[in-house]
């Protein structure tokens, strides 16, 4: 999983502790044996662990033993209870955390279901988005899969109850979110251990007739080789820049193409100003400042300080002279600036560069006077 994200995020953790999550359910479903409960709790709780995503299968696990009459035993046993147990007992440092800090990141996730405007202008997108991520072939034959376990064929009751399980909540969920907010094309990345089986399911366990055998054919020769040819572009452009789409191009923008030249260029004119420290506004800004600032000079974000409440705070002596703030060339913090600082001009301006070839622009401001504390408290 982590050879084959060239992009790092939690959904490396996530995707590989669902895939375990499955295998043990499938485990339980095969033997019977009440131990299997045990893994399932450890594996369910790694998932919550990675990403908060993982308490949809709480949901899956449910729906799967009430649909499944020889399943239903297991709910007048203690095992369930007993996995759900070892599931808190290993997540708890994280609530034990959120307690402690006003439920900070439950309540940045609990923000996403708040529901400012309805629209459909993100539906579309989130299906050519899946269907580019998981690749065409796969998405296809995915879906057929699970039109085909629905319609009972392609397994036994318990098997194809557990595959469908294991992905219509979160898609439902997210099919839902699309009304009011973008979603972005990892957050469904935990069903794809679930719905790469049902691709599988497709092709060996479901006869087609007519056209879907034809698209089912096609599908199955095509799988590998677009599959590949998708990964090298994507590898070739991440390393290489082969095509030059400026802005536009994901992996230059995530992986941080230029920032080395211009971390350079940025310390310079920090140089000039004489400012012993660095603000921002934005934790991404903040994150690739501090590690490409030759010099390394202390690189704090005025808001959102809770990323850092772990980390001491800025000594006060640094806010006595010049101070420097970057940020992208929209800038629309300013009027917050002048409220907080007693000058803000800009200094320069500069420009990320990937073979020459613009990707970002960015404003560098001189401030000084901060008028109050000149960082917010966690």
């Amino acid at each position: 999983m982590a050879v084959g994200s060239a992009i790092a995020t939690p959904d490396n953790a996530v995707v590989v502790a669902s895939a375990f999550l499955l295998l043990t359910l499938a485990k339980l479903y095969e033997t019977g044996r009440a131990g299997w409960w045990l893994a399932i709790g450890v594996a369910f709780s790694l998932g919550m662990l990675s990403k908060y995503t993982t308490i949809f299968f709480a949901a899956s696990i449910l729906a799967w033993l009430v649909l499944v009459p020889e399943l239903r035993k297991w709910l007048l046993t203690p095992w369930p209870w007993i996995s759900g147990t070892i599931a808190l007992v290993l997540f708890s440092p994280t609530l034990i955390w959120n307690a402690q800090h006003h439920w900070a990141s439950v309540l940045y996730q609990y923000n996403r279901l708040v529901v400012h405007e309805w629209s459909l202008r993100y539906l579309g997108e989130f299906f050519a988005t899946q269907f580019g991520l998981a690749t065409p072939s796969i998405f296809i034959l995915g879906s057929m899969g699970l039109v085909g376990l629905v319609r009972g064929e392609g397994g036994s009751y318990g098997a194809r109850v557990l595959v469908n399980a294991m992905i219509w909540p979160i898609v439902l969920y997210f099919v839902w979110h699309t009304l009011h907010g973008r979603v972005e094309g990892n957050w469904p990345e935990p069903i794809y251990v679930a719905f790469v089986i049902a691709a599988a399911v497709a092709v060996e366990r479901i006869k087609w007739h007519g056209v879907w055998a034809s698209i089912e054919r096609w599908s199955r020769r095509l799988a590998v080789p677009v599959g590949l040819g998708m990964a090298a572009i994507i590898y070739l452009q991440a390393v290489f820049g082969i095509i030059s789409l400026g802005p536009a191009d994901p992996t230059a923008q995530k992986l941080g193409a230029g920032w080395k030249e211009l971390g350079v260029q940025i310390d310079e004119v920090r140089a000039r100003l004489g400012a012993p420290i660095v603000l921002t506004t934005d934790y991404g800004i903040t994150g690739w400042l501090a590690f490409y600032l030759p010099t390394h000079p202390p690189v704090e974000q005025i808001n959102g300080r809770m990323h850092y409440v772990n980390a001491p705070d800025p000594e006060p002596a640094l806010f006595r002279g010049p101070i420097m703030y970057v940020c992208t060339v929209e800038c629309t913090d300013i009027a917050m600036l002048a409220r907080r600082f007693m000058t803000v001009d800009m200094a320069a301006s500069l420009m990320r560069t990937r073979h020459g070839v613009a990707l970002q622009d960015y404003r560098i401001y001189s401030m000084s006077g901060p008028i109050g504390p000149p960082v917010d408290p966690p």
